[in-house]
């Protein structure tokens, strides 16, 4: 369980470095706005995600932008006006848009799709659905603020993973299973994003350094 949960992190790790590296790649290569409708089922979620955790937890919010801009060569896509508030609030506020994406990917694949069926679907389903998972995947952490706000919440997780291995009650057997059932699927989910990922920076580079440079 311990060695799933790591693997968990270092896949994740590897995911946002991919990611970053792809953002930053498509900024030289194309327009913002082209980068922005790309991407724009993954921004919105991610923006809404954090206005609606900040509105539960209670916390003032303002404007929301969805607008590309390129502050110090680094592109933003969006943003949400967050009151102060609290280390704890901000955490699950930051944390909000990495947990809803993994969320609605899980129910992608647990409802939509599973790998015993994907010959089954049309050819357009699978376009729509590959399309969501590889915006959503790349935009829950598309800030380093984000990234620092999973820090908690994964520690948070370790000590569980812990409390649960040490434990000697059928119960914690029960969630420990599910648990490591659960980190399995996302560790699948996150090498093959990865290894997408790293074609996708591979093929670009190419093409810049062959065509565009």
């Amino acid at each position: 369980m311990l060695l799933s949960f790591f693997v968990f992190v270092a896949a994740l790790l590897l995911v946002f470095i991919s990611s970053q590296t792809l953002f930053k790649l498509l900024t030289q290569l194309v327009s913002p706005y082209f980068i922005f409708f790309l991407f724009l089922p993954g921004i919105l979620l991610h923006e809404l995600s954090h206005i609606i955790m900040a509105t539960f937890l209670n916390v003032r919010t303002g404007r929301l932008s969805l607008k590309p801009q390129i502050n110090r060569h680094h592109l933003k896509l969006g943003s949400a006006q967050i009151a102060a508030t609290d280390p704890f609030r901000l955490t699950l506020i930051g944390f909000a848009p990495f947990l809803s994406a993994n969320l609605i990917i899980y129910l992608f694949f647990r409802f939509w799709l599973n790998f015993s069926s994907v010959s089954a679907l049309p050819f357009w389903q699978l376009i729509v659905f590959f399309y969501l998972i590889f915006t959503l995947s790349n935009t829950m952490f598309s800030s380093t603020s984000d990234l620092q706000a999973s820090g908690v919440p994964l520690t948070l997780l370790l000590l569980i993973t812990l409390a649960l291995t040490l434990s000697s009650f059928s119960l914690a057997y029960s969630l420990l299973s599910s648990l490591t059932t659960l980190l399995s699927f996302f560790n699948h989910f996150y090498g093959v994003i990865f290894l997408f990922n790293l074609t996708v920076i591979l093929f670009l580079k190419l093409l810049y350094k062959n065509v565009l440079h």
